[in-house]
């Protein structure tokens, strides 16, 4: 995760991904989330922002 923020940050373009992790019992689960650059002085991308979809947040993944 840390190197999509930071190339995200480089080229100054927002990110949108889907990750997909498996819990403890096997499942495969989803999210989908949104990175922004942003700025503290409005030059530098030295900050972000990370928006997590909560309608895609948790839900399984059909097999």
């Amino acid at each position: 995760m840390r190197k999509r923020i930071r190339l995200m940050q480089e080229s100054g373009a927002p990110a949108l991904d889907r990750f997909e992790f498996e819990d403890r019992k096997g499942r495969i689960w989803a999210y989908v989330r949104l990175a922004l650059p942003l700025s503290s002085d409005g030059e530098r991308r030295d900050r972000y922002a990370l928006i997590f979809d909560p309608e895609t947040f948790g839900q399984p993944i059909d097999a």
